[in-house]
C-alpha cells in the first residue's frame, strides 16, 4: 500500500512523540558502535511503520548524528 503525505503529516505527532521517547531512552554505550546505530536505525524505522500501522518505512538514514 501507499501512504499519502496528509495521512503522513496526521501521524507525525506521534511519530515524534514515539522517537523522542526512544531516542531518550538511549545511552552513549547503547549508539556510540556501529552496530549501536544500525541497531537505532531499525528501532525507528519499527516505530514509525508500528505508528503508521503498515511497513510503509523501509529503512531510515541518519543525516547528522550527535550525542550530548
Amino acid at each position: 500500500g501507499e501512504l499519502s503525505k496528509d495521512e503522513l503529516e496526521k501521524h507525525l505527532p506521534e511519530v515524534r512523540n514515539r522517537l523522542i521517547f526512544l531516542l531518550s531512552s538511549k545511552t552513549f554505550a547503547d549508539i556510540g558502535s556501529t552496530q549501536g546505530k544500525y541497531d537505532l536505525q531499525a528501532e525507528i524505522t519499527k516505530n514509525i511503520n508500528e505508528t503508521l500501522d503498515g511497513p510503509f518505512i523501509k529503512k531510515t538514514y541518519f543525516t547528522e548524528f550527535i550525542v550530548q
